[in-house]
């Protein structure tokens, strides 16, 4: 199992996954109902399939980590004026007060904005495995129709 895996942060998502997802989804495509144990197996990747989510995954990602930076940097410079306002003048703590309570909105904000991000992902991984469903769907009836049941009246060959 990878460290990934192993994280008090996948942990709680695949509870939560597996709360509003009862059933296996990939025993559901075949028309058999039990219960769901695995969160990993539910898409089988390709390399193409895998390529394009990563590639949306990026896109998504480079969004927030631009905005990341720019806060990043935003709080390195509020960080160094309440250094320098600390070091230097008394009577300012009301200054600092100001800049700690706007960084603290910020980051709040930003924590808003991560989790919309987040929920937009799984708004969109879920679209992806209904769209990997539909697939799987579509080929079963491929394979029933290309490839026709034995006859059993027919003899061996």
């Amino acid at each position: 199992m990878s460290a990934e895996l192993r994280t008090r942060r996948y942990r709680r998502w695949r509870r939560a996954y597996l709360a509003r997802h009862p059933l296996c989804v990939r025993c559901l495509s075949h028309g058999r109902t039990q219960a769901a144990t695995d969160v990993d197996h539910i898409v089988q990747w390709t390399v193409g399939s895998a390529i394009g989510l990563g590639l949306l995954l990026l896109a998504l990602f480079a969004n927030f980590n631009a905005r990341f930076d720019d806060f990043s940097a935003r709080f390195d410079d509020q960080s160094a004026q309440i250094a320098d306002l600390r070091t230097g003048q008394a009577g300012l703590a009301g200054q600092i007060d100001d800049l700690r309570t706007e960084m603290t909105g910020q980051i709040a904000d930003l924590r808003a904005e991560v989790r919309a991000d987040v929920r937009r992902l799984d708004d969109r991984l879920r679209a992806v495995e209904v769209a990997f469903g539909k697939v799987d769907q579509r080929l079963l009836t491929l394979e029933r129709v290309l490839i026709p049941a034995p006859d059993p009246g027919a003899p061996d060959e």
